[in-house]
């Protein structure tokens, strides 16, 4: 019998591909392989021919090395020419050319890392196993694993199943341009794309181990239009010439946007995913994929002296068929009054499928200041790179913009946006940061009450001081006001977590991830509801995207991961992970040092772990960063002192910590939630 498997692969990847190919033969698959190695120099023989034709998978290795070879390009031309499924295993993050870009185009991949070789390798025997691969091993290894080839983007499209899916995520104009010609094609496209979601879409996270996506990878049927219509994603505008005026071009991106949103019947993908794809070189069909839209609206921008010109083009993702192009000129001085008229203009062809109210928010202007639209755009675009510095600058645009103009309301909701967030960063404590969040908030409703934000930013603030109902409704108004703003979805799904409702929160978590599938903190959001779930191989990976979505930066969402581990009472996993990660810098993360306290903990290395919560005490007297209370509970409850676990909650409680409930669904605590002591906690925060 013929071996079953092919594997194409780069000389220089020898090493790593035969470990790959003694674990597939030791699970009883049958593979065929070079064993000279690929490369240029290699003599292409009728036996690798013959070897592609007879095989019913190619597994082919992906690396900077076999990317640049072209007998690994032939060798993937012809199976593709033969029709055989293809599993693309990436040996290293590597960028596909455009030699091999069509073949691979929407094909589901397999990231066969060092630190998820495990992972990936259960994946790709699934994989092989639903392709009609032998696999001759015990399957017991296989069968109780709920490993499947599905990635985060089978996660997306059962979202949106379970649900029968919300309408619309939006995008950002450049001049509010495109509006009405972008919402006819999608409104009149409705009808056409019911089942347009059904598919399997292309990831660039890990392979999963989940039960969720398990399911749906069996229960899917790929439908001839895979992605719906009218589901948008606006892409980051291109500035063609001089590259001074760059923030323009995104801050076309995230008002266009911003104009799309509250339009019914429209899912508008959120800034921070279309923000991943600038400067890509990958193709409609794959961008659709990973964002589950079959719209993308693209545009580029030319300035020269006091002129502005704009083109948009409207793509269908499953065809990358041109739908709609059309140029705008004007006066760059005249920029918001443009769009206003552009967007009035295109509204009214619209009138038909818009209210009144969605009218009204298409062409009203943000402000009659453009300079002040500017620094508020600026300040937008700062606030998006979510670090200490940049919040910094982020709050000198804002009030820029606000002493330019200061009936400007989403200035102050940017303000508010900056400062409710401050004690989950770090940089400042509840007792002082949430005042001036409330304040800003409050604001920028008295000046506008129809947009969202600053609903968002006040059912936040209220969660906090514990007002439950007040919370809920500003939740809810922020919602009406904007389904398709993410952050008031992943924001009230945290509340309802704190809260204890955890199928509320799954609902709201899900629909952020929805709208907003390449930002990390949205990642994070989704790993805590399955933390909370016990599906902790989900919230690994949840967390792992996280970590990969902010450039390998954050390292907190590596520190995070260890609550699973401990949980699957693994501490020496998680100690292990904390080591790698932070090594001699473990002081400098406070989350880190906290799961390195509970770790030693459960190993009974009590210790060194007070000896971190030492560390952990003298840096919240030092004050150079805000610690919240409930690191230092946590950790005593690991060390099972019952008695300052309860003093350092109640701390936490009374100074408003963002986690201050937590107490009410994290295991450690559980074991005295038959208390007196726990109970007058919850009676204390009004649960």
């Amino acid at each position: 019998m013929s071996p079953e498997v092919f594997i194409s692969y780069a000389a220089k990847d020898r090493n790593r591909v035969l470990s790959l190919v003694k674990r597939l033969r030791d699970a009883g698959v049958t593979v065929w392989i070079d064993q000279a190695g690929i490369d240029v120099s290699t003599m292409w023989s009728q036996e690798i021919v013959n070897a592609i034709r007879d095989c019913k998978v190619m597994l082919l290795s992906i690396s900077p090395h076999s990317t640049e070879s072209e007998n690994v390009v032939k060798e993937l031309a012809l199976a593709s020419e033969r029709k055989k499924p293809i599993i693309p295993v990436y040996l290293e993050p590597s960028n596909i050319p455009g030699t091999m870009e069509y073949q691979l185009a929407g094909i589901q991949r397999v990231e066969y890392f060092a630190e998820s070789e495990d992972a990936a390798f259960r994946a790709m025997i699934r994989s092989l196993i639903k392709r009609g691969v032998t696999v001759e091993a015990s399957k017991t290894e296989f069968e109780g694993d709920d490993t499947v080839e599905a990635s985060l983007a089978a996660h997306q499209s059962q979202l949106k199943l379970n649900r029968k899916m919300a309408p619309a995520t939006g995008i950002i104009i450049a001049a509010a341009i495109t509006l009405v010609a972008i919402a006819t094609y999608f409104l009149a496209s409705t009808k056409e794309n019911k089942l347009s979601d059904l598919k399997d879409q292309t990831s660039q996270i890990k392979p999963t181990e989940s039960k969720f996506a398990l399911s749906q990878a069996k229960t899917l049927q790929p439908s001839s239009e895979t992605l719906s219509t009218t589901k948008l994603a606006v892409l980051p505008f291109k500035v063609l010439g001089s590259n001074d005026n760059k923030f323009l071009a995104e801050g076309m991106t995230m008002e266009l946007i911003s104009k799309l949103q509250p339009i019914s019947g429209l899912t508008v993908i959120a800034s921070n995913s279309t923000m991943k794809f600038k400067d890509s070189s990958l193709s409609p069909i794959e961008i659709g994929q990973q964002l589950n839209a079959g719209s993308l609206l693209q545009g580029t921008i030319q300035q020269g002296n006091d002129k502005l010109k704009v083109i948009v083009n409207l793509v269908n993702a499953n065809s990358q068929e041109v739908k709609w192009s059309q140029s705008f000129n004007g006066s760059t001085s005249d920029m918001l009054k443009l769009q206003g008229e552009i967007a009035q203009s295109v509204a009214s062809k619209l009138k038909l499928v818009l209210s009144p109210d969605e009218i009204a928010k298409v062409t009203k202007l943000t402000t009659e200041i453009p300079e002040a639209y500017q620094e508020y755009l600026q300040g937008r675009i700062e606030w998006k790179k979510r670090s200490k510095q940049s919040f910094a600058t982020a709050i000198k645009h804002f009030e820029k913009a606000i002493e330019l103009d200061p009936n400007l309301a989403l200035a102050y909701s940017g303000l508010a946006d900056i400062y409710v967030v401050y004690p989950y960063w770090q940089i400042e404590s509840p007792i002082t940061a949430l005042p001036k969040a409330r304040m800003n908030a409050e604001k920028a409703i008295e000046l506008d009450p129809n947009i969202a934000e600053p609903w968002n930013n006040l059912a936040f603030v209220e969660s906090h001081y514990f007002n439950w109902k007040k919370s809920e409704d500003n939740f809810n108004k922020a919602i009406n006001i904007n389904r398709n703003y993410s952050t008031a979805w992943h924001w009230q799904g945290a509340v309802f977590e704190r809260m204890g409702l955890l199928e509320k929160r799954k609902e709201s978590a899900e629909k952020a991830y929805e709208l907003d599938p390449k930002y990390a903190e949205i990642s994070n959001g989704m790993a805590h509801m399955h933390l909370f779930d016990k599906n902790y191989q989900d919230a690994l990976m949840f967390l792992e995207n996280a970590y990969i979505l902010s450039n390998r930066e954050n390292k907190s969402y590596k520190a995070l991961s260890v609550s699973a581990y401990l949980e699957m009472n693994e501490p020496e996993k998680g100690k292990e992970i904390l080591n790698k990660t932070f090594g001699s810098d473990l002081n400098e993360n406070t989350m880190a040092l906290v799961a390195m306290a509970r770790c030693e903990a459960r190993l009974g290395n009590y210790g060194k772990s007070y000896e971190h919560l030492s560390t952990l005490l003298h840096l919240m007297h030092k004050n150079d960063r805000y610690i919240s209370e409930d690191n230092i509970a946590i950790v005593y409850a690991e060390l099972g002192d019952k008695n300052k676990t309860f003093y350092w909650l109640n701390e936490s409680i009374s100074n408003f910590s963002p986690q201050a409930t937590i107490f009410n669904i994290e295991p450690i605590y559980q074991k005295w939630n038959k208390d007196k002591e726990f109970q007058n906690l919850k009676e204390k925060v009004g649960l």
